[in-house]
């Protein structure tokens, strides 16, 4: 049985939350993402600022099944990662940072 301890005083939540922020936090990370994806992708900008973090934090503080945690965190990696593909794709198809926002294409490419 897992003990329930509140995060971030518990270690296994706080090195997992820190491994996967350097995850994502890649000397490659395209610089713009956010904000384009709050006008092209909203569904996946609301996932990514609000929805996973807050589950995140959720799972975290109560101290649920490390598992359920973990299968959170991966899913953050995942949508992370969607979302810098299809802002590479946008940068590279659509003239950089200042070109069309689509969120029918982007829904298309997912």
């Amino acid at each position: 049985m897992e003990h329930a301890q509140p995060c971030p005083g518990w270690d296994g939540y706080t090195k997992r939350i820190e491994a996967v922020l350097i995850e994502i936090s890649r000397p490659d990370y395209p610089a713009g993402l956010i904000s384009w994806l709050e006008h092209a992708a909203p569904e996946l900008y609301v996932e990514l600022t609000e929805q996973l973090p807050g589950e995140v934090h959720r799972l975290c503080s109560t101290g649920a099944p490390f598992g359920q945690f973990e299968e959170v965190l991966a899913s953050f990696v995942r949508a992370h990662s969607h979302a810098c593909e299809l802002y590479r794709h946008h940068l590279s198809t659509d003239g950089g940072i200042y070109g069309h926002f689509s969120e029918s294409a982007t829904k298309q490419e997912a």
